[in-house]
């Protein structure tokens, strides 16, 4: 039986609303989520996942995930797109159904099932979409337990299992195959230098890559299960706690083990596109004065309130409306919104020395150690 499966735009939206929090402030954008879900659930179409426990270890699987930066960039005209060497039309087949079929052309072997690299309410969709849409299965697991900016952070590359070969493609036709690269970091910038050229004509365009292709004992080991079931589970503990009338960013913090470190105003937000990431700051101030400061990387990674470090990745910072607990995107947060700020802790697989090297302030380049949040408070 799947471990867990959605019938119901009720259930996507539940679904989309704990991945979205899960995401951190990145993870894709919730709008493709929706766009890839709800239009088969109204048809009738059970999306399901199976759980990690029940994978074959000698069954082959590839992640399918977006890349780009999620900062806003206006979409060309169709004069533009002509000018540029874009078709003015995109493709029916999705990008991630042809970055799939393109990588199992190249191996020469069909896929038995795909798993996200993140969580976010448009890189863990997007590929259980793009799952059905090949008849394959969606593996009930990830590789960080929340939305990560950087492709080598993830946990099946830090194993050493390699990015190539891999695949790329977009709305208009793209595909390509690398069949080899040197390291995971090189990888990472390749995807974002095609990315760039995809997001340059439509932001929105979903610029997809089929990758890090392993058996099933090797995903077994290194990743970790469950998450998209929890995702479920929070965003119903969401809709629970408002139908009830109770206060639903208590009920979160409650579900995630965290802490309710800051509520106030979004009173400034700053933020570039660099390198195919979303940098940035945001400051939050309470009614009291009291000021909170989130700096980004795609995702939320460190959290200072009045000038003191609360919290800092790999654990869990995340923003919610104050009325209606429902986290967005930080491409989608703007100034003036009444939010609060949840710190959760982090997966245990993120905390260990060798991950933290890839996961902590120090990684982002911050003098600044790594202690969780439930030791800082």
């Amino acid at each position: 039986m799947p471990h867990g499966q959605l019938t119901s735009a009720r259930d996507v939206e539940d679904f989309i609303s704990g991945l979205t929090i899960f995401g951190t402030g990145g993870g894709g954008r919730i709008d493709a989520g929706r766009d890839a879900l709800i239009p088969l659930v109204e048809k009738g179409v059970v999306l399901r996942w199976r759980d990690l426990d029940t994978v074959g270890d000698d069954e082959l699987f590839c992640s399918l995930s977006g890349i780009g930066s999620i900062a806003p960039v206006p979409p060309m005209t169709e004069e533009q797109l002509v000018s540029s060497g874009y078709p003015t039309k995109q493709l029916t087949t999705p990008p991630m159904v042809l970055a799939l079929r393109t990588l199992e052309a190249h191996l020469g072997k069909t896929v038995t099932g795909v798993y996200p690299i993140e969580l976010g309410a448009g890189n863990s969709t997007t590929p259980l979409a793009a799952a059905m849409a090949a008849g394959i299965d969606m593996v009930d697991c990830d590789c960080a337990g929340k939305a990560i900016p950087e492709m080598s952070q993830n946990l099946i590359a830090l194993a050493g299992v390699p990015f190539a070969p891999a695949s790329y493609a977009d709305p208009w036709g793209m595909s390509l195959t690398v069949t080899g690269c040197n390291s995971t970091v090189l990888g990472e910038r390749l995807g974002k230098a095609i990315s760039t050229v995809t997001k340059a004509a439509d932001m929105k365009a979903q610029c997809a890559r089929a990758a890090f292709v392993v058996d099933g004992r090797t995903l077994k080991k290194h990743t970790i299960g469950g998450n998209l079931t929890r995702a479920l589970n929070l965003g119903r503990t969401i809709s629970a706690a408002r139908q009830a009338g109770e206060d639903p960013v208590k009920r979160i913090a409650e579900y995630l083990n965290g802490y309710i470190l800051h509520s106030g105003r979004v009173v400034k937000k700053v933020w570039e596109s660099r390198d195919g990431y979303m940098y940035g700051d945001l400051y939050i101030e309470a009614p009291n004065g009291s000021q909170a400061r989130i700096w980004l990387k795609n995702e939320n990674h460190i959290l200072w309130i009045d000038g003191e470090v609360k919290a800092t990745s790999p654990d869990l910072i995340t923003i919610h409306d104050t009325r209606t607990g429902e986290s967005d995107t930080n491409t989608n947060i703007q100034e003036g919104m009444d939010v609060s700020i949840i710190a959760s802790p982090a997966p245990k697989q993120l905390r260990t020395p060798e991950i933290l090297a890839a996961h902590g302030p120090r990684h982002y380049g911050f003098d600044i150690d790594y202690v969780p949040v439930e030791e800082r408070l």
